[in-house]
Order: C-alpha cells, then sequence, then structure tokens
C-alpha cells in the first residue's frame, strides 16, 4: 500500500494498493524463471491465500509442487510511505503445520532434488 505519508495512530488512506505474490522462495522462482531458467516452487500452501497464490505463480509459467495444508498462508503487507521515503513490512506469523506436512515436502524435495542443479531453500520455518 502506498501512501502520500503515513501517520501514526489515524486513519490512513492508501494513494495506491498493489497486489501480488511474493516471499523468499517465490521471489527466487521468479527471478530464476525471469533468467531463462526452469524453477520449481515448493512449499506449503493453504486456504484461499494459498491457492490464489499456486494459481498466480503457475500462470507465469512457473511449476510448482506445495503441500497443501490446513493452515491459511500467510499474508505481508508492505507500507510505502512517500514522505519519508520509508517502507514498512506487517508480516503475519507463520502458522504450526503437522509433522506429516513436513514429511510430505521433504519427500517432495528428495524427488526434485534428483533432477536439480541446485537447490534454493529460503524462508521462514513453521514453529
Amino acid at each position: 500500500m502506498v501512501f502520500g505519508k503515513v501517520t501514526i495512530d489515524a486513519v490512513n488512506r492508501a494513494a495506491e494498493t498493489l497486489d501480488g505474490i511474493a516471499g523468499k522462495s517465490i521471489n527466487v522462482a521468479k527471478v530464476l524463471h525471469a533468467l531463462g531458467e526452469e524453477p520449481v516452487a515448493v512449499g506449503f500452501i493453504g486456504g484461499d491465500r494459498g491457492e490464489e497464490l499456486k494459481r498466480t505463480i503457475e500462470t507465469r509459467g512457473i511449476e510448482t509442487g506445495f503441500i497443501s495444508v490446513t493452515e491459511r498462508t500467510r499474508q505481508c503487507i508492505t507500507v510505502i510511505d512517500k514522505s519519508t521515503v520509508t517502507q514498512t513490512e506487517l508480516v503475519e506469523e507463520s502458522k504450526r503445520v503437522s509433522p506429516d506436512a513436513y514429511d510430505a515436502l521433504l519427500n517432495l524435495i528428495r524427488t526434485h532434488a534428483k533432477g536439480c542443479r541446485a537447490i534454493v531453500m529460503s524462508g521462514t520455518l513453521n514453529p
């Protein structure tokens, strides 16, 4: 969300709101794809946000291998204040996922690793 000026403890109305998909691993996949590579984005996704993320990244031509979990994919809002040329991140905490989901993710990584030249592991570990 882009603001002319952010005032703490007041109602602030954004001049512009941009929706997009991001996150450390998603950003790596987007850059690799832009450079002509064929990345596979893997991780946990859940709920409507997770499904939207998956659809959007696949629409960009990036292969996915997400593990569906019941916990909704977290959200991050970047607040840009043009008056101070600053940005502030409002980040939802990661939710706990089951040990079975971690086992499924590890198996998925093992499967994809056989044909990879490199693996980039980035992001936040769930509690």
